[in-house]
């Protein structure tokens, strides 16, 4: 099992925000070992201190999404990114509201659970976060926001960003195809049920 490590790639610059993706690291990281410590995965399904380990990380995680949303509406980012991030914020609540509720939790593999938390944040940290740091950064220097953002998006896209963006595109498109194979497999595993019982 892969445990997330912080890494000095994760650092924006700014404290609150570098400050917070470390506590998401840290429950993702309790998350990890507690369904490491456990040989029996079937057995954690319905497990109080699981859903809590989930709940309390849904509920931190919004948080954070609404502090980096704050911190974007201070400083008047372009409002092609502002409506992007937010999107991409509200995409990965669905996705954890989806993977945590009680009706799916008994269906849903944990560790391909963990393995999409992990992957998620740290794509959306290097990728997302990054861009909004850079078009903060051309603010403080004077740049008018649509400036910033055609300089961050246009002037300054180099091969890491052009991957990194590629990787995202990859993994949402993939996470997609994952949903629908999930709530298909709910319904039947839901219709399996029903008839053995």
């Amino acid at each position: 099992m892969n445990i997330f490590k912080w890494s000095n790639y994760f650092v924006t610059g700014q404290s609150r925000i570098d400050d917070q993706h470390k506590q998401l690291v840290n429950l993702l990281n309790t998350f990890g070992a507690y369904i490491s410590e456990n040989k029996n995965l079937e057995s954690l399904k319905g497990d109080v201190k699981l859903g809590k380990i989930l709940q309390e990380l849904k509920e931190y995680t919004a948080y954070h999404f609404r502090e980096e949303e704050v911190f974007m509406a201070n400083f008047s980012v372009d409002s092609r990114h502002f409506t992007s991030h937010m999107y991409k914020h509200q995409y990965f609540i669905t996705e954890i509201n989806f993977f945590i509720e009680k009706d799916n939790i008994e269906y849903i593999d944990l560790i391909e659970l963990f393995d999409f938390l992990i992957s998620w944040l740290t794509t959306h940290i290097l990728g997302v976060d990054m861009l909004m740091i850079k078009q903060y950064e051309y603010i403080q220097k004077g740049h008018t926001p649509e400036e910033a953002y055609e300089k961050v998006y246009n002037e300054d896209c180099n091969r890491s960003d052009v991957l990194i963006t590629a990787l995202k595109k990859m993994v949402n498109l993939l996470l997609a195809k994952n949903r629908k194979l999930s709530i298909l497999n709910t319904e039947l595993q839901k219709k399996v049920d029903q008839y053995e019982s």
